[in-house]
């Protein structure tokens, strides 16, 4: 759960266990495999993999990050999430907004791999 705290937690937009709810439930709606799930949270591991890709869609739904189409709330994440340890949070989501995948789940995966290269 290291990157959803990273993104959630330590910016004080959530608490630990809402998180928690957040990923148990993400991981049961997209039928992702639970070892990439951890490889990902663990260890930044960002393996081709539709489901889990779909888990990423998922998760950022769920609070508000973006919307089931894929389109991005980056007002929202800038109210949520105030300055981070290494870059202002302006500056991660001017830099990440603007990615686009060819579906709504590839968004997801690329908007996350976005805000983990700016964030940790």
């Amino acid at each position: 759960m290291k990157i959803l705290l990273v993104f959630f937690v330590c910016f004080g937009a959530f608490p630990v266990e809402v998180i928690q709810t957040v990923q148990d439930e993400c991981i049961k709606e997209s039928y992702v495999n639970h070892t990439l799930v951890e490889r990902l949270l663990q260890l930044h591991d960002f393996i081709d993999d539709e489901n889990l890709k779909c888990f990423q869609l998922c998760v950022f739904v769920k609070v508000n990050a973006m919307t089931r189409k894929g389109d991005v709330s980056s007002d929202l994440i800038m109210s949520e999430l105030p300055v981070g340890d290494t870059l202002p949070i302006e500056y991660i989501v001017n830099k990440c907004q603007s990615v686009k995948g060819k579906y709504a789940c590839e968004t997801a995966h690329l908007l996350w791999k976005c805000i983990v290269r700016f964030s940790v």
